[in-house]
């Protein structure tokens, strides 16, 4: 009886035909009889392609034999069966079939061996392959992590550990897999099972610092986070903690703080002023740094511009200056001049270079050093070098000059009686070889050895002599010469007659200054080092122009002065051990301040027991 003849056999077929399955029948050989749609569509096949075909021919090559060695004797074959097989599609692609069947099946056809129904779970295997990559990838990252991992059981039993762990703890997972919290401490024990119930509700833990034990008992400080592990159903099922040991870190963290404190020691300490500019601004300064520009206090210049401390013909310099600083560019030893907060100029040499500060945002940093007394003391040797270049010139043109002068104003004596209705050529010749002889007279002191009768002179007796001989000529020249000792004028070392013409030309430069009268004030203060007295007067001051040429040779603004006057003045002084300051007070002319050295008590008492000898 045929398939058609069979009345169960018609439905059956349709049934199979129609099944939202794949259907096949098979025979003893492999050979395919009959496959519905379902499994023609698995494959790729037609229907009269896979008839023509051997079950094997779909298999993939790597399975081949193995797949079919269970049926190669139907009689020795499994009754039903329940296998995962693998297949190659039409278009060569691996796909997948969950195949169920019987053998020994020949009530649809004589020859038919095995009757099967396959299920495509390729997108299933699919998922398999990413969820088994998936699960390597991140056993290799855990495992080869160098942080320590390890799994817990919500019980805190360790279920699991890396690598990194038997390398920070010296526990090797046989040690510790199974117990519950093995590297706690005892004191530690309660807090941790307490940190494993808080994660076992959900709860996440980071950077936790912790101090656990070793295998050989040291302690190992670990900073630690920890979080709980859900199932496919949102429950948690498991608790990973990620630890990093910090004992090194944190001894090189606490290295790093001190030689930071020592640093920060360093330039808050440092003689230079030490500051730091960003965005145009000073955003840190150093105790030299708040000196230097005349703060008290870090707020009087944090936040303020740092052109507010240079003149404005220099902001266009100071500007380009930072801007290259910013592309790199190291400045060394920069002269610029600065105006601090009390409105003193300052000559500074500034060294800038490109830097961070906070947060790594670009800075300069900026150190300054004060040569103010260094440019002085720079110009007072350029003077002194002068001077005595001077000196030496003064000694020979003087000399020649006085030998024919003497011979000219006795000649001149003998020709004035013989032509006496000429007297008034011979009194202004005789005028101007009285000026060239008091020139060379000048000239001669630039040469003479310095203080060869230096010995202690009372300053305030010097003072009083000075202005006893010249209140006549105040007087005259209606100008009132005051005296303020702001402290007892102190005994010097010195040669008094040298002194008293310092004086006697400074205070004549203020009598000629003031023209329409006004006073002179003479005054005196002292420390425990120095004396100085001031010479103040009120005419117009000195243009500031000319204030740097002040004690130059032959320099004068007077009509007759021989520009010798102050040169020797300065050169005296100098001498002394002392200096000359001249400056403008404002609204009230000009003032000449002279500081000597004060003479030491030993100094004094030498002085006084040689002067007893020579009159015993």
């Amino acid at each position: 009886m045929t398939e058609k003849e069979n009345p169960v056999i018609e439905p059956l077929l349709t049934l199979l035909e129609n099944a939202p399955i794949g259907a096949i029948m098979i025979g003893q050989d492999g050979r395919i009889f009959r496959v519905n749609q379902y499994f023609s569509d698995f494959t790729g096949y037609s229907k009269d392609e896979i008839r023509m075909m051997n079950i094997r021919d779909i298999h993939h090559p790597d399975d081949r034999e193995k797949n079919w060695a269970p049926f190669v004797d139907v009689e020795s074959a499994p009754e039903t069966y329940r296998m995962e097989i693998r297949y190659i599609h039409k278009q060569g692609h691996e796909i997948w079939g969950l195949i169920q069947g019987t053998s020994k099946y020949s009530t649809l056809h004589a020859e038919v061996a095995y009757l099967g129904f396959i299920h495509d779970i390729t997108p299933l295997k699919k998922q398999e392959e990413e969820l088994r990559a998936t699960k390597e990838k991140y056993e290799s990252l855990i495992h080869n992590s160098s942080d320590v991992f390890v799994l817990y059981d919500l019980e805190g039993h360790i279920l699991e550990v890396n690598e990194a762990y038997t390398r920070v703890t010296g526990w090797e997972p046989g040690d510790v897999i199974g117990k519950k919290l093995p590297i706690s401490t005892a004191d530690k024990m309660e807090e941790s099972m307490n940190i494993i119930r808080y994660v076992g509700q959900g709860g996440m833990i980071e950077n936790l610092e912790l101090v656990r034990k070793g295998k050989n008992g040291v302690r190992i400080e670990v900073s630690t986070s920890i979080s709980p592990i859900h199932n496919a159903r949102g429950e948690i099922i498991m608790i990973a903690a990620i630890g990093r040991e910090i004992g090194q870190q944190k001894t090189l963290s606490r290295r790093a703080q001190q030689q930071e404190k020592m640093l920060k020691q360093l330039v808050d300490n440092w003689p230079d002023a030490f500051m730091i500019v960003q965005d145009g601004k000073w955003v840190y300064s150093n105790s030299a740094g708040l000196d230097l520009l005349g703060g008290s206090k870090p707020e009087q210049v944090i936040g303020s511009s740092v052109l507010d401390y240079h003149p404005p013909e220099d902001h266009e310099f100071i500007q380009l200056e930072m801007e290259q600083t910013h592309r790199g560019y190291v400045h060394r030893s920069v002269r610029q001049k600065i105006t601090n907060l009390d409105g003193r100029v300052i000559d500074t040499e500034v060294t800038s270079m490109p830097a961070y500060f906070e947060e790594e945002s670009p800075a300069i940093h900026v150190v300054l050093r004060d040569v103010t007394e260094r440019i002085k003391t720079e110009e007072y040797m350029r003077l002194s070098d002068k001077l005595n270049a001077v000196g030496q010139l003064a000694a020979g043109i003087a000399h020649e000059i006085r030998n024919p002068l003497t011979a000219i104003k006795g000649f001149i004596q003998l020709i004035q009686n013989k032509y006496p209705e000429s007297g008034k050529y011979f009194d202004i010749i005789k005028s101007e070889v009285e000026r060239i002889d008091l020139i060379t007279g000048e000239l001669l002191l630039l040469a003479k050895p310095n203080l060869k009768s230096a010995k202690p002179l009372d300053l305030g007796e010097l003072l009083e002599q000075v202005r006893l001989l010249l209140d006549t000529q105040c007087l005259m020249n209606n100008i009132e010469l005051l005296c303020n000792y702001k402290a007892k004028p102190q005994p010097v070392i010195g040669d008094a007659n040298q002194l008293k013409q310092v004086f006697v030309n400074l205070l004549k430069n203020a009598v000629e200054a003031m023209p329409k009268g006004g006073q002179i004030q003479l005054i005196v203060d002292a420390d425990t080092r120095e004396t100085s007295i001031t010479i103040q007067d009120q005419g117009p001051g000195i243009p500031l122009e000319l204030m740097n040429n002040i004690g130059r040779p032959f320099y004068t603004t007077k009509q007759n002065g021989t520009g010798l006057g102050l040169m020797v003045s300065y050169k005296i002084v100098q001498d002394h051990g002392g200096s000359i300051h001249a400056e403008n007070i404002p609204q009230a002319g000009a003032a000449f301040t002279i500081k000597l050295p004060i003479a030491q008590v030993k100094d004094v008492s030498e002085e006084k027991e040689a002067a007893s000898s020579r009159l015993s």
